[in-house]
């Protein structure tokens, strides 16, 4: 079974703790536009191997990092006030979240990527004897190129979000 060498890890996880360290005078929205390309790229490159069990890792390990900026930040509050300020009851149960004001009151609510949701998905192999210059497997191959471009146009469409007090960025996934 391949899974996500323990190096790698290691290294990822050094890289997310220097970004918290960096940020330690911003506020939370900025962290989480910070942090989430990190973690949702990372993931994305290890999603096709057996990785669950280090995404849950992973993700333990975020929280942790998380806890220890919250409180270096605001050192007397209690843990209640900062459930209630950082930790949103929404989409996902414990998720490190902020509200963003955007122009004429305005506000949208950004949470932390987790490494765990993102979708696991095994490399499908082409057929051995499918050819794409022979007729017969043309019908294969059209589906097989369908669906590639569904998961694209699906990638895209995630992605165009746009950060506060800036343009939306563009999707480069068709370029």
């Amino acid at each position: 079974m391949i899974k996500p060498a323990r190096k790698n890890v290691k290294a990822f996880l050094g890289n997310i703790r220097e970004t918290i360290r960096k940020h330690a005078a911003s506020s939370a929205d900025v962290l989480i536009w910070t942090l989430n390309p990190k973690i949702r790229g990372w993931a994305n490159y290890h999603r096709h191997v057996v990785s669950g069990k280090i995404f849950g890792l992973v993700d333990n390990c975020i929280y942790k990092y998380i806890w220890q900026w919250m409180k270096r930040k605001h050192p007397r509050k209690r843990k209640s006030w900062l459930v209630d300020k950082y930790w949103s009851k929404g989409s996902l149960p414990w998720s490190f979240s902020a509200v963003i004001e955007e122009g004429d009151a305005k506000s949208a609510r950004i949470e932390l990527e987790r490494a765990h949701n993102i979708k696991i998905k095994r490399h499908v192999k082409i057929r051995g004897d499918a050819n794409p210059f022979d007729p017969k497997y043309e019908q294969y191959f059209r589906k097989r190129y369908a669906q590639r471009n569904a998961q694209r146009a699906n990638r895209c469409n995630r992605h165009k979000t746009s950060q506060p007090g800036g343009p939306k960025r563009a999707c480069l996934m068709n370029a």
